[in-house]
């Protein structure tokens, strides 16, 4: 049985020790001209609270889980992902639920070859957009397989029936180039 190619940006599995998985709320500013898909890296803009979206190689705050907002009309929204231009009544900051802790395993596709001696490397995402569901499209990126610091870490492969070591593997992995921590690979 082949893998599926299916892409679906990062999923919260489950705590490393335990802990319940919370998100925290993040500004958007109102009118941000990129989509943001629910599972997308994102990172701090550097102004106030705020997120944007993450890119290969970014030191990442953590996993977007949702938005909520008042619309121009003053009708209350909320949506899995932020659909570029998007505007706020009186430009106030959207609300981004994000998954910050850096000890949340998440579970995110290779996008290509994964062998089990890769468990423990470190690797970098893909460009990732947004499908038609909402969902990223951000992979782990199987070309950047490291012990040098990388956005990611491999905490190991997701053990069900229908994944299995090779192409297209769905993996559990830490945000290891982190806003909140700092550490090198293995």
């Amino acid at each position: 049985m082949a893998n599926i190619n299916n892409p679906n940006g990062l999923f919260p599995v489950r705590h490393l020790f335990g802990n319940d998985m919370r998100t925290e709320a993040y500004g958007i500013a109102s009118g941000l001209a990129e989509n943001i898909g629910l599972g997308a890296p994102v990172k701090s803009t550097g102004t106030g609270k705020r997120i944007q979206l993450g890119a290969p190689g970014d030191t990442l705050r953590g996993v977007f889980g949702g938005v909520e907002w008042i619309d121009a009309t003053g009708t209350p929204q909320y949506a899995p992902n932020w659909t570029s231009g998007t505007v706020t009544k009186g430009a106030v900051d959207a609300v981004a639920l994000v998954y910050d802790d850096p000890n949340i395993l998440f579970q995110v596709q290779a996008s290509g070859a994964f062998a089990l001696a890769n468990v423990g490397a470190n690797a970098d995402l893909t460009a990732n957009g947004v499908n038609s569901t909402g969902l990223s499209t951000a992979q782990l990126d199987s070309g950047t397989y490291t012990t040098a610091a990388a956005q990611l870490r491999i905490y190991d492969y997701v053990r069900d029936d229908i994944n299995e070591v090779g192409p297209n593997a769905k993996l559990l992995v830490l945000i290891n180039e982190h806003e909140l921590k700092g550490l090198a690979g293995v």
